[in-house]
């Protein structure tokens, strides 16, 4: 058949901003939760904006052409454990999608022909929590990039960053009105994924470092302050980089010297978590290249298990053991304390309360063990109370979070412009004859599970796992003329 139709449906959030994984959670929060609408979970294809087709129509209650349905949905950025959403469907019509008329010459106008419903349905299997598969890919614009998890692997490129390998995917119409998917290898760069904020910082600077990795050996592990293990180039200790952030942060107060012992590798004087100590703090250089890095990046916080919130990076700010704010005391008299005095003792063990027993009687207890009774879980002060905080969440507001309670948010594409090191090294990688790319994509469709794709099959289509075959001629290359027409 040269034709199909499916039902078009504008989909709106109400009252939101939203990014399109949030707006994928919102809309199959609500098809979990409204069977009566959605009776078959899978025969629904959602772009992540406002379009939804589905190869019925929906039926409305009232036979009514729009409806609105409600959703609490657990969003990260949100610090309520379920957020109330809503989202409005308007029934638009059918839409025809004949091959004879379909035009996919002009990538530009891909948005505004049927074609692009078949891109939909191809991808909605690898963005949908209710398949398992799904948990292993990331859907970027026209790409799915395969997550390092599960054994996938991933090149590493310095710097907290690393190469993801996935497949682009297009629908078109051959000659003979043949409707293909046309799937290529694509490869860019990811932050790494799940790593804490501390290895972020310390990817960071050694990253900075490499260009200095070529002195000698005992220049390397003694360059700069020798207080300050694991330094491959050289920076004044004590002051710390302007920031331009908010709370009247603008300056950081030099800090004294601390000595610590010599741990470090010795063998590339390279910065790990393991080689830190309690008194590590950062340089004037290194602030400025930690600041640059981590603005406008996605975190986590790590320091409450079970609760899962995530905030956009604004700016670095002062060490954790000096960057203070006002607060009240339990008999009403205002105080001043640094994020570090906060966390030693909100979670440490020498901050205590008064409690009652079930049995009435009264017990003292420390916030910690509160903590681990209640929530089965325990916090220490901070291991790092030099390091900066971060500036995160609303810019208005004053949000602080040191740096080792933090970790990425995963999966969060790198947007910024690479180094020509880490373009070569993905050129490189990229870079394979056309048996081994035919074998690539191969094994991306396989892993993909086109196969037994639920979608597909919903919408009545499927993928052959074969390659298309056509007839071809190689072209012989052009001459090229030099100097004195000599070839």
């Amino acid at each position: 058949a040269h034709t199909a139709s499916f039902d078009y449906n504008n989909l709106h959030i109400v009252k939101a901003f939203h990014s399109r994984d949030e707006n994928r959670a919102i809309f199959w929060k609500v098809v979990a939760d409204h069977p009566a609408i959605f009776a078959n979970k899978f025969a629904v294809a959602f772009d992540g904006a406002h379009q939804l087709y589905t190869p019925y129509r929906l039926e409305f209650p009232e036979k009514r052409s729009s409806m609105r349905l409600e959703a609490d949905v657990p969003l990260a950025k949100d610090s309520r454990e379920r957020t109330p959403c809503a989202v409005s469907f308007q029934c638009v019509g059918p839409v025809l999608i004949e091959m004879r008329r379909t035009r996919t010459n002009n990538l530009d106008e891909r948005v505004l022909t049927p074609i692009q419903i078949l891109d939909i349905v191809c991808r909605q299997s690898l963005t949908c929590p209710f398949i398992d598969n799904a948990a292993n890919f990331y859907s970027w614009k026209s790409s799915c990039y395969r997550i390092p998890i599960n054994g996938a692997l991933a090149l590493d490129l310095e710097g907290g960053k690393e190469m993801w390998t996935g497949f682009f995917s297009s629908a078109h119409v051959a000659s003979g009105w043949k409707p293909l998917l046309n799937i290529d290898v694509a490869h860019t760069a990811f932050y790494k994924a799940k790593i804490s904020m501390v290895q972020f910082m310390c990817d960071v600077l050694n990253e900075r470092a490499g260009a200095y990795r070529n002195q000698s050996s005992s220049s390397r592990n003694n360059y700069g302050n020798p207080s300050q293990p694991g330094r491959t180039y050289s920076a004044t200790r004590g002051g710390v980089a302007a920031s331009a952030g908010r709370g009247g942060y603008h300056t950081y107060p030099t800090r004294p010297q601390h000595t610590a012992p010599q741990k470090h590798e010795e063998s590339s004087g390279m910065l790990s978590p393991s080689t830190l100590y309690k008194e590590f703090s950062l340089s004037n250089h290194e602030m400025k290249i930690l600041a640059e890095a981590v603005k406008g990046i996605k975190i986590r916080i790590s320091h409450r298990k079970g609760a899962v919130r995530v905030y956009r990076v604004n700016s670095l700010q002062m060490p954790a053991d000096q960057l203070t704010f006002k607060g009240v005391t339990e008999d009403g008299r205002e105080t001043i304390k640094s994020v570090a005095q906060y966390f030693a003792e909100k979670y440490a063990e020498s901050y205590r309360f008064k409690g009652v027993t079930e049995d009435g009687r009264e017990t003292i207890k420390s916030v910690a063990q509160y903590f681990a009774e209640k929530y089965a879980f325990s916090l220490q002060e901070l291991r790092f109370p030099k390091l900066p905080c971060l500036h995160v969440g609303p810019p208005t507001r004053n949000i602080f979070f040191p740096l080792e309670v933090c970790e990425m948010d995963t999966p969060q594409k790198y947007n910024k412009k690479l180094s020509e090191k880490q373009t070569s090294s993905i050129i490189r990688a990229a870079a394979v004859d056309a048996s081994q790319r035919e074998e690539r994509i191969a094994q991306l469709c396989q892993q993909a599970g086109f196969d037994r794709d639920p979608f597909l099959k919903e919408f009545g289509l499927s993928v052959s796992p074969r390659m298309f075959e056509t007839m071809a001629r190689v072209i012989q290359p052009p001459q090229i003329m030099f100097g004195d027409n000599s070839k």
